[in-house]
């Protein structure tokens, strides 16, 4: 389980339990269900299908799990602004249902 994220500043942020557990289920369920790893999701490739992945990663950890993008950001290697941009695309194309599909309580 991570324990912690590297700001942009490159200082070393500690996580929270809730957001390390919810970063591990959001990256497992992600990876397997899009055949991508881990490193795939948080790395810095723009393959249409990995950045629809992605997109729905962010949009898990934003809006499921209510952590700030500036938070998430963090954990996923990208500028707040890409998960608020994540949010606006995943519920424009309709992919919130299977997003949240991914994630059973």
């Amino acid at each position: 389980m991570r324990s912690h994220v590297i700001t942009s500043a490159g200082k070393r942020v500690p996580l929270s339990k809730r957001e390390s557990q919810a970063l591990e289920r959001v990256l497992q369920s992600v990876s397997r269900h899009y055949g991508f790893t881990d490193e795939d999701l948080t790395g810095r490739s723009m393959r249409p299908d990995l950045v629809k992945a992605r997109q729905v990663a962010l949009y898990l950890l934003h809006d499921f799990y209510g952590l700030a993008s500036t938070v998430v950001g963090s954990m996923m290697n990208r500028d707040h602004t890409t998960v608020l941009h994540a949010k606006t695309i995943v519920e424009r194309k309709g992919w919130e249902k299977e997003a949240r599909s991914l994630i059973t309580i």
